[in-house]
């Protein structure tokens, strides 16, 4: 294989594109891969100029035909040009190179190879990042939630924090808050009573370990003022370093509403409870009242009864008392008789009396009594119970 082929052949099979121009600035040769970069066959390339093939402006505002003959000026007094140009397809669609011009002799004329670095995937991904940094830049400057960057630990300090941190917590610029620890502007112990270094801790091994966590988080404002965070830790790796970024959202005003809302369920629990209560005991009074209104009729009615059949015996007792008064004075027994059959009638009495009084029904509560009546009526019915046990003195 002779030196021509080899090189006619690592030209065709370089995965660069590559051109070569000659001294009146035109293409004449190029590889497979230039042609697949234009979008156009080897022909349509040869006799054409670079800046034939470009748009009339390139990206920094100059007219391609005034900067392109500067760069190949340059290369003509041997100086190598490493630029980047914007060039045009077939379909007149733009990419941008990196281009290499220097220039060799063949058969003794000047000539010059253009070798391309297709940058146009470069600079889309630059532009989408440059974009993406934009987007983040106003999300964190303009975000109403607190953002917080700081160091995977508790104690290495905060490295940035946007605005609404700074408002939350009342400082006034970010040289008062950079650098402080988490634990500097927490309280010792969190509302769960737990150690806010040891809690921390936690939630940061959390973070590094599942790449995210959440949970609330009291801090303390520049007076020393508590303030209730909802706050999610998301791990990110920048530069070869890992640090947390933090979102916290104020939930004082929202813990404040559900602490009222839960007192106000406990209080409503309560007055539930006290009416329940009440009704229970006011059901229980009226069934009292009801059975004493069933124990009163009854009694009447029994009172009633017995009255039928006392007066019985009241007028017979008062027959024999007249019948049997000569009797009486000769035979003691008869007298003793006579007087247990009175004795015995006038308790009877006594215990129907008390059982009409027991038997009343009035709503008025404010009456005049007379409270030796009740007590003897009552007295008069539970006789039985006492009689020869108990000693009673009014």
């Amino acid at each position: 294989m002779t030196d021509n082929t080899l090189y006619r052949k690592l030209f065709e099979s370089s995965n660069a594109p590559i051109l070569i121009i000659n001294a009146d600035f035109q293409f004449i040769e190029c590889n497979e891969m230039a042609s697949k970069l234009l979008q156009m066959p080897r022909n349509e390339i040869i006799g054409k100029t670079p800046v034939g093939i470009s748009p009339k402006h390139q990206n920094d505002g100059r007219l391609s035909a005034d900067l392109g003959r500067a760069y190949f000026t340059a290369a003509m007094e041997g100086k190598d040009q490493i630029f980047e140009w914007t060039h045009l397809t077939s379909k007149g669609s733009e990419f941008i190179v990196e281009v290499s011009l220097f220039g060799f002799d063949a058969s003794g004329k000047e000539h010059f190879f253009v070798m391309w670095r297709d940058l146009t995937e470069i600079r889309k991904n630059e532009k989408e990042l440059k974009e993406s940094i934009e987007r983040f830049k106003t999300l964190f400057s303009k975000s109403t939630d607190g953002i917080v960057l700081h160091a995977a630990d508790l104690v290495s300090g905060i490295i940035d924090c946007n605005d609404a941190a700074l408002n939350i917590l009342e400082y006034t610029s970010k040289d008062e808050l950079l650098g402080k620890s988490v634990l500097e502007i927490s309280p010792e112990y969190q509302d769960d009573g737990n150690k806010s270094s040891v809690l921390g801790a936690k939630y940061i091994q959390q973070c590094l370990e599942n790449d995210r966590t959440r949970f609330e988080w009291t801090h303390l404002k520049k007076d020393k003022t508590p303030v209730c965070f909802d706050i999610v830790l998301t791990k990110i790796s920048f530069q070869s370093e890992t640090i947390i970024y933090a979102i916290w959202r104020d939930i004082t005003e929202k813990k404040r509403q559900q602490e009222e809302l839960d007192n106000y369920r406990n209080r409503l629990e309560e007055l539930i409870e006290e009416k329940t209560t009440e009704l229970k005991n006011a059901q229980g009074q009226l069934i009292q009242a009801e059975k004493m209104v069933t124990v009163g009729t009854l009694t009447a009615g029994i009172a009633h009864e017995i009255n039928n059949p006392l007066n019985y015996m009241k007028g017979a007792y008062l027959g024999l008392n007249h019948d049997l008064k000569d009797l009486v004075n000769e035979k003691p027994d008869v007298k003793a008789y006579l007087e247990a059959i009175e004795i015995g009638v006038d308790r009877i009495a006594n215990i129907v009396r008390g059982l009409n009084q027991l038997s009343r029904h009035n709503e008025d509560y404010d009456e005049d009594c007379d409270i030796h009546s009740i007590l003897d009526n009552c007295l008069a019915i539970l006789l039985n119970r006492y009689k020869n046990r108990i000693e009673i003195k009014k």
